[in-house]
């Protein structure tokens, strides 16, 4: 199989980053979910598309780009600028549908190089491997998002979370697709960089790639 990367059925994220950001008032939070938006879009690394989850007071569908969301959630006051942990982190969440676009590129048998927009890293990976094992499959082509994220807020700092279930933005199998993913991951980083800086934050990258 030409592409190599995988994405894992485990609780845990096989990688995460996360951005601390000091908050002065309660409503920058804002202000930040307004500039992280706008970095997922223009690296093309998270898009929230659709969000429907109990208890929130409105519904996203069909999104071509975050600013849906961030709107939405401004004029809601949202306690949490990405309010998912749960969705992501208990398998046992029921209720609700979160769908984030990634755009990614992989090698599609017979036509090279392709880049789309994609939700779910395991469906694409068994639309690849269509004749993998079922065991496999269950264990490395497991349905979810490229990136996932999800934001803590206290009364003083904004926490949030990029969390890696497949491994594709780091994948070296490949030279050209590690460049191209690569490049989008480079284009986030360096957003968050930015934000980090300016804002007097911090930002952890485990594993720093």
């Amino acid at each position: 199989m030409l592409n190599q990367w995988r994405s894992w059925d485990t609780a845990d994220p096989i990688a995460i980053w996360t951005l601390e950001l000091p908050l002065e008032r309660p409503e920058q939070r804002f202000d930040a979910l307004r500039a992280l938006c706008q970095a997922g879009d223009e690296s093309g690394v998270f898009t929230l598309q659709q969000v429907a989850l109990p208890g929130l007071p409105f519904r996203v569908d069909g999104a071509a780009d975050n600013g849906p969301w961030a709107a939405a959630a401004q004029q809601h006051d949202l306690a949490e600028i990405f309010p998912f942990e749960q969705i992501f982190m208990d398998h046992g969440a029921t209720g609700g549908s979160l769908s984030v676009l990634s755009t990614v590129s992989f090698v599609l048998p017979g036509q090279g190089i392709v880049t789309e927009r994609r939700a779910d890293a395991g469906q694409l990976l068994r639309e690849l491997d269509p004749g993998c094992d079922p065991l496999f499959a269950e264990r490395f082509y497991a349905r979810g998002p490229f990136v996932a994220l999800w934001s803590a807020t206290s009364a003083d700092v904004l926490r949030v979370s990029f969390g890696f279930w497949c491994d594709l933005w780091f994948d070296d199998g490949e030279p050209e697709l590690l460049r191209l993913n690569g490049e989008r991951l480079q284009r986030l980083r360096d957003r968050l960089d930015g934000l980090a800086g300016s804002r007097r934050g911090r930002l952890d990258l485990t594993p720093a790639r």
